[in-house]
């Protein structure tokens, strides 16, 4: 699909993901989605977005949502039952030491402030009913394997209706609501509410559910296109699929008071964001009438110091260093 041309709209044009920031996690304890898929992803998306994409690979992590801090209370019964790093199970969101969602956050907006110690905006359930639809036109959640409920959660600036965007965070198999094991623990513990509270960024967590009957019995998000038995084939993978659809009615209620984004994000020179076996992700701030930076790096700090952009005045968001110590990036600005 992506190779052809859009079939009546049902995708954006290919070209869009030139301009699309991609974060690629993948812990080397994870027995369940295998390393060569995740190197499979990252070819496919480094193919169209090249030095957009960020992918980490050198972690023991197991298949979990990662944090670096283990919750000890809140949520529905209490905190996570076991935070080991290298542990698959459970709620499946583990304490590797490594803040995944400031990573990926950072890596998509740029520089934003400093995230807050604890959350102290609120997290809002809502019914999903009104957003589902299945090609009868019935809303029935359960028919396209969506819960019943749905999270949001609103940082006290954004209930106070100053300026938000919206961040959209899908949980993975089994980390569903309606998993009595799961609750709101994914919505509450993953680690994007704290920089949301410092950002005016509002996070929705919509719900999948399990549905055996339609073949989802660990309640994933559509991704391999279980929803052709209530829907066209191959139509979950579109703007039209039923989830996708959903979410997007989701997006445009939580927006649909809209007056422009105000970003509060702290302002600064290059940064690194992150690090893995053979990338730098790089972020950095804004500077009055600058057109973009002249990127440079060296393998040692007496240099020499090597361009990195060489086809412009803006660098890449990811440097690939191969296996070799890089010892120092300088940035210098090109203004108008």
């Amino acid at each position: 699909m992506l190779t052809s041309s859009p079939r009546g709209g049902w995708i954006d044009p290919v070209s869009n993901l030139a301009r699309q920031k991609v974060s690629i996690f993948h812990g080397y304890n994870d027995g369940i989605v295998k390393k060569p898929v995740s190197e499979a992803l990252y070819t496919f998306y480094s193919h169209y977005a090249g030095p957009q994409v960020f992918y980490k690979n050198n972690l023991p992590a197991g298949h979990a949502q990662i944090i670096d801090r283990c919750p000890i209370a809140g949520g529905q019964g209490g905190a996570l039952q076991d935070c080991a790093c290298r542990r698959t199970g459970d709620e499946f969101i583990k304490n590797c030491n490594y803040d995944a969602a400031g990573v990926l956050l950072q890596h998509i907006y740029g520089n934003l402030a400093q995230r807050v110690a604890a959350p102290t905006g609120e997290l809002k359930s809502f019914s999903q009913r009104p957003f589902t639809a299945e090609p009868t036109g019935q809303k029935t959640p359960m028919l396209i394997s969506m819960g019943d409920k749905g999270y949001v959660y609103v940082p006290a600036s954004c209930s106070a209706m100053k300026p938000c965007r919206v961040h959209v965070a899908l949980h993975g198999c089994q980390q569903y609501a309606d998993n009595p094991v799961i609750g709101d623990r994914f919505a509450r513990y993953g680690g994007y509410n704290e920089w949301a509270d410092a950002n005016n960024l509002i996070v929705l967590y919509p719900q999948a559910t399990a549905n055996a009957t339609v073949g989802n019995p660990e309640g994933c998000w559509d991704w391999w296109g279980y929803a052709h038995q209530t829907d066209s084939q191959g139509k979950y993978a579109t703007k039209a699929g039923l989830q996708v659809a959903a979410i997007w009615r989701m997006l445009e209620r939580l927006t649909s008071g809209y007056t422009g984004w105000q970003s509060t994000a702290a302002r600064g020179p290059l940064a690194v964001t992150d690090v893995s076996d053979s990338q730098v992700a790089l972020r950095w701030g804004t500077v009055t009438k600058a057109v973009g930076y002249n990127v440079y790096r060296a393998d040692s700090t007496a240099g020499p110091y090597l361009r990195i952009n060489t086809n412009g005045p803006s660098p890449p968001m990811c440097l690939s260093t191969g296996r070799r110590r890089l010892a120092r990036l300088i940035s210098t600005c090109s203004r108008a």
